[in-house]
This record gives C-alpha cells, structure tokens and sequence, in this order.
C-alpha cells in the first residue's frame, strides 16, 4: 500500500488529500483545505513564496497529512499543452522525436521549459496508424517556483502535472471503451478550464479567462453589496427567476453567456477536426461554481447536450465522512486526481 498526497494549490484555496492506494483500491485518510496566502503564486518574492510554504505547512498540519509524498499540479492558465498526432513509435523512439515534434506547437524556446509527455492511444503498429500524445511545456521559472515552495514547506515532490490531467483521473471511468466523449468544465476562481476526454485519454485543453470571480464581482456591483454577501447569494440562488425577481440571475447572465459562447466554440472545434470520432455527449461540471443553482439545467438547454455535476470522490472509499466538513467536497477534484496517480 502507497500514501500519496494530492496538493492543489488554487488562486482562493488549498486543497490537500491523503489517499491510500492498493492496486484498484483507493481509501481516504484525510483532507484539508484553507486560504491561498493574498499573492498567491503570481509573485516572484521569496517573501511571498515563504508565505504559501507556511500555508501549506499550516494545511498539512490542521489536517493531520502524515505522508510527505506529493503530486501536484501546474495552472493550466500558466502553461501549454497540445495533443498530437504521431506514427506509432517506441518508447526510446518518441523520447528522440518529442522534441521535434514541440517545437511546432510550443511557442516558448524549449530550452526555457520543461518538456513532458504522456501516450493517450497507442493502436496496433500499422500502415498509416498514428498514436496520440498529450503534450505538455511548462516555463523552467514555474516548475522552478514549485519546487522551492515544496522545498520550504518540507515536503517531497513525486510528481508535477497539469490540472487536466489530474481531473480526468478523478472524474472520468477507467478503461472503459463505450464512455462518452465528455466535455470536462472547470470553473475556478480566476479562470474556467475545459477539457474534452474519452475515457482517460485527453483529447483537448483550453482557457477561459473568466470564472467564478467575475459573477462574485458583478452582483455585488449591481445590488450594492460586500462580496461576501453577494459570494451567499451565488451559492444560494444562482440562477433562480422566481427569487429577487430574478436579478441576481439577470447580472449573471452577460457573464455566462460569454462562457457558454467559448463552449459552444470548443463544441464546434472539436467536432470539425474529429469528425471520426463520436461527438461530445456529456458535459461534467467541476469546481466552486458548478452547483450553482440552475447553473447544470441552463448549460444542457444552451448547448443541448446531458450536464450534470461531477462526482471526483466515486473512486475513493471512505470520503462520506466529508459532508460533514464545512466545504463542498466537490472543490478537492483536482487533489482527488492527484492522490490517485498511480506511482
């Protein structure tokens, strides 16, 4: 049995998971979450870089995370990925052609990154048969950044990921041929996240600069309230016409409607360049917003595909004693993913 801690550290909150994993057997030992210290990781300060440490410290400790093994993941906002398309090479083939092959896509000088990759479908080797591989670059002064948090915090690092990655994990079935192709919908403080996925095999990532924040800021400007208030209203009456005579659904509508062009966008895109495949057929929604009230019901009639709310805790046992935890279990879908890698 492994102890592996999933460490999601978001621009509001961070989130940790213990797991223990046992081949197809994942059990919760415990979680925690608290605040992102006010900088978060947009400072280059060694001062403030201290200060997330010392967060972090605090989130272990309240928690009570013994294992100072981690994963962790990179802000998809803060780095690139690509999926591509390649001959069905080896191993020690495609470690010699990755290079080449990023050069095309990654508009950063690879010798200021940090160079993964991941096999997403790997056919029988045949005439013209092609692989996909998930591509990912990430800025040498990102991945530098966290290790020095992680260095200062006391804890060591097994592995470093992209958010995508880490949902698609907790998110989507195993080794499952007949799973729908699913349009995975992130909506985080700062940014709203997509990812398209089969099964565990990612097949697009995109950002989208607005998020949880923007309908935050935007009631409490329109009915003149602190933030805090208008961050209850959110959670309590979302989308809902009969309550306010439906104004805090009316603010919200310009920002979500902005959102939902960008969906609909990735929709289209997808379905143009793999008119092979199946078209997307469920959208899952993660993240502090996804149960907004009316928020499912509105996307499923506008893009007129199935939505429903995801669950990131379905393959860990143990996690029922959350509910009674003041934060909404759904926020850990990212530290879920991350705990469950396997080593």
């Amino acid at each position: 049995m492994a102890r592996l801690v999933g460490l999601d550290i978001g621009s509001t909150t961070i989130k940790v998971v213990e797991i223990e994993n046992s081949g197809n057997s994942h059990h919760l030992i415990t979680a925690g979450l608290s605040a992102t210290p006010p900088r978060g990781l947009l400072s280059e300060a060694t001062f403030d870089q201290v200060a997330m440490a010392e967060a972090i410290k605090k989130t272990f400790a309240d928690a009570r995370i013994a294992s100072k093994s981690v994963n962790i993941a990179l802000p998809e906002s803060m780095v690139y990925t690509r999926v591509v398309e390649m001959p069905v090479l080896s191993e020690k083939e495609l470690a010699s052609a990755i290079r080449w092959e990023a050069e095309q896509y990654i508009p950063l000088p690879l010798s200021d990154a940090v160079l993964d990759y991941q096999i997403m479908d790997k056919p029988t080797k045949t005439p013209g048969s092609k692989m996909e591989v998930f591509l990912v670059a990430a800025p040498n002064s990102l991945v530098g950044k966290f290790q020095k948090i992680a260095q200062l915090a006391g804890i060591d690092l097994v592995s470093i990921e992209t958010e995508a990655l880490a949902l698609v994990r907790s998110i989507m079935e195993n080794n499952n041929p007949n799973a729908p192709v699913t349009l995975l919908v992130n909506m985080s403080a700062e940014t709203t996240s997509l990812c398209i996925a089969k099964g565990t095999s990612v097949i697009l990532t995109y950002v989208i600069p607005s998020g949880s924040k923007a309908f935050t800021r935007a009631l409490s400007a329109d009915l003149g309230i602190d933030q805090m208030q208008a961050e209850e209203y959110k959670k309590t009456y979302g989308l809902k016409k009969e309550v306010l005579s439906g104004k805090v659904g009316s603010t919200f509508k310009p920002i979500l409607d902005n959102i939902l062009s960008e969906l609909k966008r990735t929709v289209s895109f997808y379905q143009s360049k793999n008119q092979d495949m199946d078209p997307i057929r469920r959208v899952i929604l993660v993240g502090g917003t996804a149960k907004m009230p009316g928020l499912a019901v509105y996307i499923a009639e506008e893009l007129g595909i199935e939505t429903q709310i995801g669950d990131p805790w379905q393959k860990v046992s143990g996690a029922e004693r959350l509910q009674s935890l003041p934060y909404d279990p759904i926020l850990f879908a990212q530290a879920v993913g991350l705990a469950l890698k396997p080593l």
